[in-house]
């Protein structure tokens, strides 16, 4: 960077800011304003802010209002959990109150007055957390997992150990992060064992299922998570493509015969889970072919129909028999025929009605129908036009199949956005891809018909409101917005249901039309009967189907073996592992595609759209694994088989080790800073170890310590606020902001000065950040009374708009200084001086640009963007600087830039002295100079360098008066 002590001419926007800087420091005189123009412009002022202030000081009432509805909807002072938040927002409230109050605020601030009263009477009748602290210490020597357990659930501490996020997420029990080890390190067969210890349905669920594993994939925090679905289908399709299908061998050693009622999802993981603990199991399937909505409701192009036979071959030759075309109209019967439990996972595989009129005309469509006669080969006309509503993958496969049996026009209508479509994302991309429309916001009023055959829909278009019980945005219908689509067919897709005449007389079921089962044990009100599916959960995904049949099959087992099964279930608690993006050491990148047929050519077959991931794409894929959880379940994280046993005092002292750190840090987060002494007191921890721990802690950069006389000192580790927290902090402090502006804009109105505009123009720039900030509080992730922030935006610019003009036009009455008076007064605190007069502070037109040689790519894009031309980058390679750049700022680099720098380096045998001057620019090199008297601080360059880290370039705010002074005197002389 270079400045001249030469005086320079300015540019026109820099001299106009130094000639406010003489006056400021009372070193200009200003031409006098007649007091009647003072007036006058004070006058006006006044009549053009009255009916804008109105409006923008009513504006926090109605907001409020809204805020508080929303508030005691959710209950949101009861999620506060830390009583220093509620003081806070109690303080600032009882300071609001104190000026001026409304309804909403003074109930907005019992409710946190009573949350915190209640709470600190807790506290007094017992101390939770030093219980906690005790119970969990007591458990480290003898039961270190349990104690692990406790300090996760009672005191919020995250650790590598445990049950992987994507495990505990699987309905089905997939022990996900172990079969993505393996098949990283290409160990396909063990990993597909490892998947078939599960369930049968590698290929299957690799294909349809929702994926909720992918959701808690802690890769996912990083940028994106592991394709954990298309890894199961890869493993089945690679056994396919081999050839060498696993054939399992039978070790049916049981007596007790069980009955199995449907042959879908539900009941073959039942089946086939009882059958691998030794039971003959007998499947009575009602349809002439199995698979039940897997292959009547799931098209082939989705799920080719081989690959579901060959998995359900696989439970079959476990020894499980499949009788088909057998309805079974009273299960318990089963129970006097030789079997000694039955599992009825019959689905739930009727659809539900739109019930509008016109719904009973020809043409019309109910979708588990539609896919049923597709998937059966059935001839079905829809015309050329078709509707679709819903937003489920019902919906999607409608809509896709329509396409491919000579609809040339389908729309998707559906009440709620996108974002809130229930079906897989990767199916709705499918059908965008495939030219199907999506009419989102828009729900049904009326089937048109003439004749009895159906001509049109009647919509009316929708907007999102207020937040429902669910959480997401209820739909509202738009007054006077309907619409109507011309369509020669519609299919409905809003949901699946039991129909009565399917109701099974000797099972007792809900209001809501589901088998009642006991929520632990799967058992109806028929002992020895037990059900699972959606026949009991209402319409739900096939993998938690799946995972239903298999905690019924735990729960028959414990009812032949004759032990309870009933309340007495249990579930041990689970410690579910996991690890801060930030340390696990992964470079962003995105993960795989899936390869799919071209839109043009899928639309016209039913050839399987997606086409699988080969071993390459896999084995990278299954790279991507972060490894969240150290334990791996009994597998390494490189894929290696452990042995419990030999392991266990090594595991022990981790387990151990990992809750006396996690107590540590769970004591400082409660109580704040602490020597090892005072830990040690506080948790039972020896000293000694209480210092290992800190030093490990420290190398592992989890907590900030500096050296002390007694050991190590822990300063407090900040807990993440939730958002309840954030929330109630923000606005809290925003009322007590608004409350006083509000208070000083009508004092300052009632009687407004030449010298209280700048004071008026600070009150309305209040309002304006305020609701800059409230447009982002969110209760449960919405954002409250948008309507009312957004229409008192432009009332509010036009407020300060208009002070800030005013303002300019009237003269300054600062005192007259010297610039001795001014040595050492920098131009910042000047500008504080200016703030309290004008209304802001424009710190930004002064200060001096510094250049980080090191981060520079040479790129001229700050020379580009200047708009003073007071920056330039010259043909100077300053050589002797790169030999000072460190390892680190080097490794920050793009990878071309960092070689050129190592390279030089290395071939040099003597440290240069000279830099190179290079005759003409050579793009890329060179050294970045500033001319100081042409630039106005805007932070443009600074803005646009795209530079590592922090980028190359920085305003630091340097000038004093006095140099401006010297400056601009010698410069004007």
């Amino acid at each position: 960077m270079s400045g001249s002590d030469t005086p320079k001419e300015l540019s026109p926007k820099r001299q106009r800011m130094m000639d406010m800087i003489l006056s400021l420091g009372g070193l200009k005189e200003e031409q006098a304003i007649p007091s009647s123009k003072v007036n006058e412009a004070i006058d006006n002022l006044g009549k053009e802010l009255s009916p804008l202030v109105d409006e923008i000081v009513a504006f926090p009432d109605s907001y409020f209002t809204k805020f508080l509805s929303a508030a005691k909807k959710v209950d949101i002072a009861s999620e506060i959990k830390n009583n220093a938040v509620l003081k806070d927002a109690i303080t600032n409230l009882e300071e609001t109150v104190a000026i001026s109050t409304t309804d909403a605020l003074q109930d907005l601030l019992k409710s946190l007055t009573d949350t915190l009263e209640a709470s600190e009477a807790a506290e007094d009748e017992k101390d939770a957390f030093t219980e906690s602290l005790q119970e969990i210490t007591s458990k480290i020597d003898t039961d270190p997992e349990a104690a692990l357990y406790l300090l996760q659930q009672n005191l919020n501490i995250t650790t590598r150990y445990g049950q992987p996020p994507c495990h505990v997420e699987c309905p089905a029990g997939v022990r996900t992060q172990r079969f993505v080890n393996l098949t990283r390190d290409r160990r396909f067969d063990e990993a597909l064992r490892l998947m078939r210890d599960t369930y049968p349905f590698a290929g299957t669920l690799g294909r349809v299922c929702n994926a909720p594993c992918e959701s808690k994939c802690q890769r996912g925090v990083i940028d994106q998570p592991v394709s954990i679905r298309n890894l199961h289908r890869f493993l089945a399709d690679n056994e396919r493509a081999s050839g060498k299908i696993e054939t399992p061998t039978p070790v049916i050693d049981k007596e007790e015969k069980i009955a199995v009622v449907g042959a879908g999802p539900a009941g073959i993981g039942c089946a086939y889970d009882l059958a691998r603990m030794g039971y003959p199991v007998t499947i009575f399937e009602s349809k002439p072919k199995n698979g039940g909505l897997l292959r009547y409701g799931i098209p082939s192009y989705r799920l080719p129909r081989d690959v579901l036979e060959e998995e359900i071959f696989y439970v079959q030759q476990l020894g499980v028999e499949i009788l088909n075309n057998q309805h079974i109209t009273n299960p318990s019967e089963l129970l006097t025929k030789g079997f000694s439990a039955v599992f009825v996972g019959t689905g739930a595989s009727s659809s539900r009605k739109l019930r509008i009129e016109g719904e009973d005309a020809k043409g019309v469509f109910h979708s588990l129908e539609f896919l049923d006669d597709i998937n059966m080969d059935k001839k079905v006309k829809i015309g050329k036009r078709v509707a679709v509503i819903g937003g489920g993958n019902a919906a999607i496969d409608s809509a896709r199949i329509s396409l491919r049996i000579g609809a040339s026009e389908v729309s998707i209508v559906y009440r709620r956005s996108r974002e809130e479509m229930p079906a897989i994302e990767t199916e709705i991309e499918d059908a965008e891809h495939e030219g199907i429309s999506l009419k989102i916001l828009s729900s049904p009023v009326k089937i048109l018909e003439d004749g009895g055959k159906i001509t049109g829909l009647r919509c009316i278009k929708m907007e999102l409101g207020e937040p429902d019980e669910s959480g997401r945005r209820r739909p509202v219908p738009i007054p006077d917005s309907e619409f109507d689509i011309e369509v020669d067919s519609i299919v409905v897709a809003i949901g699946q249901g039991i129909d009565a005449d399917d109701y099974f007389s000797d099972l007792e079921y809900t209001e809501w039309g589901l088998i009642q089962t006991n929520p632990l044990s799967h058992q109806t009100s028929v002992q020895g009967v037990f059900a699972g599916g959606d026949a009991v959960s209402g319409p739900a995904t096939v993998v938690k189907a799946v995972g239903a049949g298999k905690k019924a099959a735990v729960s028959i087992n414990q009812y032949l073996r004759g032990e309870t099964i009933s309340q007495e279930i249990t579930t041990s608690g689970t410690i579910i592992a996991t690890v801060e993006a930030d340390k696990a050491q992964a470079q962003e990148e995105q993960r795989a595609t899936m390869p799919v047929l071209e839109p043009e050519t899928r639309a016209t077959t039913f050839d399987e759209v997606e086409l699988g991931f080969n071993d390459a794409i896999s084995t990278t894929e299954a790279g991507r694994c972060i490894n969240c959880s150290i334990s791996n379940m009994d597998v390494t994280v490189y894929g290696g088989r452990i042995d419990p046993e030999a392991n266990k005092p090594l595991v022990k002292k981790f387990l151990q080790d990992e809750v006396e750190r996690g107590t540590i840090l769970a004591v400082v987060r409660e109580k704040g800073a602490l020597t090892s002494k005072d830990l040690t007191e506080k948790t039972g921890i020896p000293q000694d170890k209480v210092f290992l721990h800190l030093v490990q802690m420290k190398r592992n950069e989890d907590l900030v310590t500096v050296g002390e006389e007694h050991g190590y000192i822990l300063y407090d580790v900040l807990r993440t606020p939730i958002e309840a927290e954030v929330t109630v902090q923000i606005v809290s402090n925003i009322a007590r902001q608004l409350t006083t502006a509000r208070k000083e804009i009508e004092t300052l109105l009632s009687d407004l000065k030449a010298e209280d505009i700048g004071k008026l123009a600070v009150s309305l720039e209040t309002f304006s950040r305020s609701r800059d900030k409230l447009t982002k509080v969110s209760i449960h992730g919405s954002i409250i009374a948008e309507t009312i922030l957004n229409e008192v935006e432009e009332k509010i610019q036009s407020a300060v708009l208009l002070t800030y003009r005013t303002r300019a036009k009237l003269p300054s009455t600062r005192q007259k200084v010297t610039v001795a008076d001014l040595a050492d007064v920098d131009v910042p605190s000047v500008l504080e001086e200016y703030k309290s007069q004008m209304g802001y502070a424009p710190l930004l037109g002064f200060g001096t640009i510094e250049w980080t040689h090191s981060r520079c790519l040479g790129c001229k894009l700050c020379e580009l963007e200047c708009p003073e031309n007071a920056i330039k980058l010259t043909p100077v390679l300053r050589i002797p600087e790169m030999f000072e750049f460190s390892d680190e700022a080097i490794a920050e680099l793009p990878t071309n830039r960092s070689l050129f720098y190592t390279t030089v380096k290395s071939l040099a045998t003597t440290k240069p002295t000279d830099n190179i001057v290079f005759e003409k620019e050579s793009p890329g090199f060179g050294s970045v100079e500033v001319d100081l008297w042409l630039c106005v601080a805007c932070r443009t360059c600074v803005r646009r360098c795209p530079a590592p880290a922090d980028g190359a370039l920085v305003l630091d705010l340097k000038w004093s008066l006095p140099e401006v002074v010297r400056q601009i005197t010698s410069s004007q002389t």
